[in-house]
C-alpha cells in the first residue's frame, strides 16, 4: 500500500505512467473543491478513516486528566446543524471524484500533489471564489511543555488538509468512516440517523461507522430502540471511554459517569445490536486506588461485555487539572510496575469474551488477545516483566519509552536532546551505564509526552 503523500516526502513510485491530474480533471470539479471540518481526536482504529464533524469540542472539559482543555474552549462547544454535516460530506465525496481515478491506481507524486492543488487553487480563483490555504493560528500557550501537545491537533483544514485526508482514506481502501468530535449521543437522534443515511448513500464503499460516546448520556438519555435505529441506519460500533470502574476514582477525576452508567451504556449498546468498544486507564487511580480501580474495572467491562477492551495507561499531561493535583501531593502517581500490575489483575478478572488491544503509545508493554482464551499467554508475558530485577525493568522501561516516542513522533526534540547529550557517550547513549535515577529521569521525560 503507498502512503499518502506528506511534505518533504520523496517521489511515490508507482507502476504506470501518471498524466497530468489537471488534464483529467474537469474546470467545474475543481472549482467545487473546498475543505471541510476535521476531526483530530479519534480512536486509533480510525486513523485511515473518513472523518466528519457532529459536533464541536467537548462540553464536559471537566475530567482532571485531560489536557484537550488547551485546545477546546467549552463556551465554543456546538452541535453541528445537518446542513452543515451535509455540506461537509457534499464537499467530501467531491473530492473523492477528484482523487478516485488515481488512488486505484496506487498514489501520486508530491509533485503532482502540488500540481493539483495549484489546479484547483487557479479554477477557484478565476471563478472568483476563495481558497483556503493558511490554516488560523493554534491556541496560545505560554508554556513550552504544551507546545508540542498544540502542534498534535488540527481543528481547522485547508484544502490541502482535506484532499490528503480524502487521499489517504481512498488509498487504505475507502471502507471506514468516524463521526466526531467527543460524543455523538448528545446529537438529537435525528440528525445522526439522517447523518448515517446519507453518508452510507453518498460514499457507498464505506463497511463501518463508528462514533465515541458518553456512557452517560447513552444510559440515560437513549433508549435501546432509538439505538437499534442508529444500527438499522448504517452505525457500527460506539468507542466508550469508561477508565475506571471504580466510583471513587471517578468521582476524584470528576468523569461525569458512574460505574452504574457504564454497565447500562453496555447493555443498551448490546441489546441494539451495536458493537460495544471500551477504553480503560491503568494507573488513573494512582497508589492510593491502584488495587480498588483494577479490581472494579475489570468488574464493570464483565458487565459491559464489550467487543474490544483498549489499553490506555495514564499519562499525567503538564498543566492540567491531574498535574495540579500530583504537584499538591493530591494525587501520587503509580509506578511503571503498579500500573503493569494493574493490568495482570485485569487479565487476571475479565471473564468476558473480549479483545484486549494495547494499540497506545503509552502503554509499557504490547499486550494484545481474546479474553479469557489467551490469559494464559497474557500472564506469563506481563510475569516476564514483573520477573526482572529493579535494575533490568528501568533499563526496559527507558527502552520501552524511547522506541515508543521515536515511533510516534518519529524524532526528538531540543529540550529532551538537552537531557540525553550529557550521557553520551561517542554519539551513543547506552542504557546500561545509566544510573538508577538519570534512567528514571530520563523514562519520565519520553514518557510524559506520549499520546495515548
Amino acid at each position: 500500500m503507498v502512503a499518502v503523500v506528506r511534505s518533504g516526502c520523496r517521489k511515490l513510485r508507482a507502476p504506470w505512467a501518471v498524466r497530468s491530474m489537471a488534464t483529467k480533471a474537469s474546470q467545474a470539479l475543481l472549482e467545487s473543491i473546498e475543505p471541510f471540518e476535521l476531526v483530530s481526536v479519534k480512536p486509533p482504529t480510525e486513523n485511515a478513516s473518513i472523518a466528519f464533524r457532529m459536533t464541536r469540542g467537548c462540553y464536559w472539559m471537566k475530567c482532571k486528566y485531560c489536557g484537550l482543555d488547551k485546545l477546546y474552549d467549552e463556551a465554543k462547544f456546538t452541535k453541528r446543524s445537518w446542513e452543515e454535516v451535509k455540506a461537509d460530506i457534499d464537499r467530501a465525496k467531491r473530492i473523492v471524484q477528484l482523487l478516485e481515478p488515481y488512488a486505484d491506481r496506487g498514489g501520486i507524486s508530491q509533485a503532482q500533489f502540488e500540481t493539483l492543488l495549484a489546479d484547483i487553487r487557479q479554477a477557484r480563483l478565476k471563478a472568483g471564489l476563495p481558497f483556503s490555504e493558511d490554516p488560523p493560528p493554534p491556541p496560545a500557550v505560554e508554556s513550552p511543555d504544551l507546545l508540542w501537545l498544540v502542534q498534535c491537533f488540527k481543528m481547522h483544514a485547508t484544502t490541502e488538509a482535506a484532499v490528503r485526508h480524502v487521499l489517504g482514506w481512498l488509498l487504505h481502501g475507502g471502507r471506514t468512516a468516524f463521526l466526531g468530535d467527543s460524543d455523538c449521543m448528545v446529537v438529537e437522534p435525528a440528525v445522526l440517523l439522517q447523518t448515517l443515511q446519507y453518508l452510507r448513500s453518498q460514499l457507498p464503499t464505506i463497511e463501518r461507522v463508528t462514533i465515541y460516546g458518553k456512557t452517560r448520556v447513552c444510559a440515560r438519555g437513549r433508549t435501546v430502540e432509538e439505538l437499534t435505529q442508529y444500527h438499522k441506519a448504517g452505525l457500527d460500533r460506539v468507542h466508550f471511554g469508561v477508565e475506571s470502574g471504580s466510583d471513587e476514582v471517578l468521582r476524584f477525576h470528576s468523569k461525569g459517569a458512574s460505574r452504574a452508567d457504564h454497565a447500562e451504556a453496555g447493555r443498551k449498546i448490546n441489546l441494539s445490536g451495536l458493537s460495544c468498544g471500551t477504553y480503560v486507564m491503568p494507573g488513573l487511580g494512582g497508589r492510593r486506588w491502584s488495587t480498588v480501580h483494577a479490581r472494579e474495572t475489570a468488574a464493570v467491562v464483565n458487565e459491559m461485555e464489550p467487543k474490544f477492551v483498549r489499553l490506555r495507561s495514564l499519562i499525567v499531561f503538564p498543566e492540567t487539572r491531574l498535574a495540579q493535583a500530583v504537584a499538591s501531593g493530591e494525587f501520587e502517581e503509580g509506578s511503571e510496575e503498579q500500573l503493569v500490575q494493574e493490568i495482570r489483575t485485569l487479565v487476571e478478572r475479565i471473564d468476558v469474551e473480549t479483545q484486549l488491544v494495547s494499540d497506545s503509545a503509552g502503554n509499557l508493554l504490547a499486550l494484545n488477545g481474546t479474553l479469557p482464551l489467551d490469559r494464559a499467554y497474557l500472564l506469563r508475558e506481563i510475569d516476564e516483566y514483573l520477573e526482572k530485577s529493579p535494575r533490568e525493568r528501568l533499563v526496559f522501561n527507558f527502552i520501552s519509552r524511547y522506541q515508543s516516542f521515536v515511533g510516534q513522533y518519529g524524532d526528538i526534540p531540543a529540550d529532551i536532546q538537552a537531557l540525553l547529550i550529557p550521557h553520551l557517550r561517542g554519539g551513543r547513549l547506552d542504557p546500561e551505564a545509566l544510573s538508577d535515577s538519570v534512567l528514571i529521569s530520563l523514562t519520565k521525560a519520553f514518557r510524559s509526552r506520549l499520546m495515548p
